[in-house]
């Protein structure tokens, strides 16, 4: 018997969004429109991208000029190392409320076995 495993096709999806930003002469002041879409003020990238990024940098130890790397053939654009930077503190934030919930149920637990030595 023959495993196999795949991914599924890649596809980008990409929703433009433009805003008009104008400015006062006479107060100086700048005025835009609000977004939209939903998140678009904050990053471009959904939680996929959110997702993958956080994985491939804390638990493969992939560094930030090899994620820079995988994003351009993945995406297309070329992004800054910020860019990735950005997206884990955000996934961290969003993943530290799960976190307490978490703790709270496997605490009371017991191990029954362990392979490990």
């Amino acid at each position: 018997m023959d495993d196999r495993i795949d991914l599924p096709p890649v596809r980008l999806v990409v929703e433009q969004c433009r805003r008009l930003c104008v400015t006062c002469r006479a107060r100086r002041a700048r005025v835009a429109t609000p977004p939209r879409l939903a998140g678009a003020a904050a990053t471009p990238f959904g939680p996929r991208p959110h997702t993958e990024i956080s994985y491939l940098k804390t638990f493969q130890a992939f560094s930030f000029e090899r994620l820079q790397a995988m994003l351009l053939e993945l995406v297309g654009p070329l992004l800054s190392q910020g860019g990735p930077s950005n997206m884990i503190r955000r996934a961290q934030r969003r993943s530290a409320e799960d976190l307490g919930a978490a703790l709270v149920l496997l605490r009371p637990g017991f191990v029954m076995a362990s392979e490990e030595l």
